[in-house]
């Protein structure tokens, strides 16, 4: 790729190490490519004055960059001349590189990936008579295209799986992106919930809408105080709904606050009947959104939410029955 009227800096200022003393040529190697500079180019070569791979590192360098540039622009009118011959220095060093691998050098030398959300997921687009052998794309990148599929995966899960880094994942996803090999997509991040509901109906009714692939919530249903404990000592879930229909609904509330205060969980919520006698004592002594039952899928939903945006501080777990006795 040539470009007369970019400034040569563009390219130069991102060479590596090993070929920054050919600098000076980008003056030549940037134009078209017929001036009499780029022809005594060819002439070194042919005389094995000038090392033919150093050349070609830094024909690829510029084209990777000019690629990059190109395709953070506008698109504008271009003319395509089909019998313009090659110039002879580009004849000479072939780059045989396809597009994405050049757009992923170009983000890799300009470090367009800075600041890079290793949260974003991502996706492959289907491409009909996509070869990767022929593509010039480094190891790496032939992983990542084979690995990715149709379910979106984050960029942090990709890294773990191909056990690398999130910083060198970075510039081939943008550039596999830019080529529009693979495609963002947003992941609706699931909070899990431990809802304690003995009510056999309503727990299978819980359990269902836990069970949504596309809802906001998931988690698991336990029907009593003892399944709750095992359960909280392998996982700590983001939220738990408490039950407290039974006639010794409060002192197992008192319990299960215990329980909880132990282990950390701070987001709570309380299930009641509606017109339960002790409702008032519970609102007024432990400060959690309450759900009164009976109640549906979206009641279930909205409370949980409520106890998700709701950072509670439990109480001493004695206060609620210790409120009703005194009534």
């Amino acid at each position: 790729m040539t470009s007369a009227s970019v400034d040569e800096r563009l390219v130069a200022n991102s060479l590596p190490e090993p070929l920054k003393d050919l600098a000076p040529l980008l003056k030549f190697t940037l134009s078209t490519g017929f001036s009499s500079h780029a022809e005594g180019i060819v002439e070194l070569l042919d005389k094995r004055v000038l090392d033919p791979r150093l050349l070609r590192a830094l024909l690829r360098h510029q084209s990777a960059v000019m690629t990059w540039h190109c395709f953070q622009q506008e698109p504008q009118s271009f003319n395509f001349i089909a019998d313009r011959p090659s110039p002879a220095l580009f004849r000479k060093t072939p780059l045989d590189l396809s597009l994405p691998a050049l757009l992923i050098e170009g983000a890799s030398a300009l470090q367009a990936a800075n600041g890079f959300d290793e949260q974003i997921a991502w996706c492959r687009n289907a491409l009909r008579g996509q070869n990767l052998d022929r593509t010039g794309l480094a190891a790496r990148p032939i992983q990542v295209m084979t690995t990715l599929g149709n379910e979106p995966v984050t960029t942090q899960a990709l890294a773990r799986q191909l056990q690398t880094t999130v910083q060198e994942l970075a510039p081939i996803l943008i550039g596999f992106e830019q080529a529009d090999w693979i495609r963002r997509q947003t992941i609706q991040q699931q909070r899990e919930v431990v809802v304690l509901e003995p009510n056999a109906q309503r727990a299978l009714m819980v359990r269902k809408l836990l069970l949504q692939q596309d809802g906001a919530w998931t988690g698991k249903v336990v029907r009593d105080e003892f399944g709750l404990q095992l359960l909280l000592k392998r996982q700590r879930p983001d939220a738990v709904l408490v039950s407290i229909e039974t006639a010794d609904g409060l002192a197992l509330a008192d319990s299960v606050l215990a329980h909880l205060h132990d282990a950390g969980v701070a987001q709570v919520g309380l299930i009641a009947p509606t017109g339960h006698p002790d409702l008032d004592c519970v609102r007024n002594s432990i400060d959690v959104p309450i759900l009164e039952s009976p109640y549906g899928e979206q009641d279930l939903v909205h409370v949980l939410d409520a106890v998700c945006r709701q950072h509670c501080t439990l109480p001493q777990p004695q206060n609620c029955s210790n409120a009703a006795s005194q009534e």
